[in-house]
């Protein structure tokens, strides 16, 4: 009888741990299915969230395709009279522009989804006038802008902006152009189109060659504001500053952000092809777009593989044919509210 007690003692001293491990995974299990139904209610109204937000961004692309097809005629969809959508695939939007006529506009759009709400605004929304409409501008001097800049040693610190002659080729001498666009309304858009007959441009660059050789060289963007100057081969004063290789107005400490000739974005805009006419054109739409927003300065023409076998081109300082100075045409749209130039 002694020997069986213990053995029923031993037995108890056995079941308790099994005892307190399986309490252990009950409190386990209890916590798991506490935290998967949280979790479950968390996806859902996330998921409820993203459904929303799909419809007020489908929301903002309806009231902006509406008020682009009124030609900057009627009234625009305001708060009084959204466009809307009660079922777009389950959920719905309500959206508005912040004013019956003109650009630019703001949008807002409200999507909902099984309570879930998501509210989105889209400020600066330019609305066009149907239509492309063509614009040039061939400056003269003292409105152009355009200049050489020259790496040898004896001409990297003087300026060149007063020269008839724009010159690139292989032994440095790179171009700097750029185009005031500031008679066209803010909001402009540059477009290919085709017209009159053929396909155009958003914005094109005409160059007519004075002489020189012929061959392949690169538009670059410029990165950094510069100064043409009016000097002719004459090194820069505080007076009169001008670009040269070392400097962006030729004046110290203002020397080019990437260093000596190097003020532009190591990607190419466009590669320029050897030119089978005169004037030479180079598509600078790309380009056209930044200068109407103050994101670059101009294009920069170089040659940085020798192929360019000494191009001169006519500035915008040549007095005597003003048809053949430097050329911009451009093709954009233009903004509701808006006067054409």
């Amino acid at each position: 009888m002694p020997q069986r007690g213990r053995s029923l003692a031993a037995a108890g001293f056995t079941l308790l741990p099994v005892v307190l491990a399986m309490s252990l995974i009950g409190a386990i299990a209890f916590m798991l299915n506490r935290d998967n139904g949280l979790s479950s209610n968390l996806i859902g109204s996330r998921s409820d969230l993203e459904r929303a937000r799909y419809a007020a961004e489908a929301g903002l692309q309806a009231v902006n395709y509406t008020i682009q097809g009124l030609d900057c005629a009627g009234s625009y969809p305001i708060s009084s009279s959204p466009v809307t959508d009660s079922n777009f695939g389950g959920a719905a939007y309500s959206a508005y522009a912040d004013n019956t006529s003109g650009s630019p506009l703001t949008l807002r759009s409200t999507g909902t989804y099984n309570g879930a709400s998501v509210i989105l605004k889209k400020t600066n929304a330019y609305v066009y006038h149907s239509g492309v409409r063509p614009w040039f501008t061939q400056p003269g001097p003292g409105t152009g802008k355009d200049a050489t800049v020259r790496s040898d040693p004896a001409s990297k610190d003087k300026n060149y902006g007063g020269n008839y002659d724009l010159e690139i080729d292989k032994s440095g001498k790179e171009t700097l152009i750029a185009f005031d666009l500031s008679p066209l309304p803010a909001g402009s858009r540059f477009v290919p189109s085709y017209q009159f007959g053929a396909l155009r441009r958003g914005a094109t660059i005409s160059l007519f060659q004075s002489g020189g050789g012929r061959g392949d060289f690169l538009a670059m963007l410029i990165t950094h504001d510069w100064v043409e100057g009016t000097g002719t081969g004459s090194t820069p004063t505080a007076g009169n500053p001008g670009v040269t290789w070392n400097r962006w107005n030729g004046l110290s400490p203002n020397t080019w952000p990437q260093g000596p000739g190097n003020g532009y974005d190591a990607r190419t805009l466009i590669p320029v092809p050897e030119p089978q006419s005169n004037p030479l054109d180079i598509d600078v739409t790309a380009a056209a777009v930044g200068w109407m927003s103050g994101v670059n300065y101009g294009v920069w023409l170089q040659d940085p593989t020798d192929k360019a076998k000494g191009y001169d081109f006519y500035s915008s300082e040549y007095p005597f044919i003003p048809s053949l100075r430097p050329k911009l045409t451009a093709y954009y749209l233009l903004p509701c509210g808006a006067s054409a130039p």
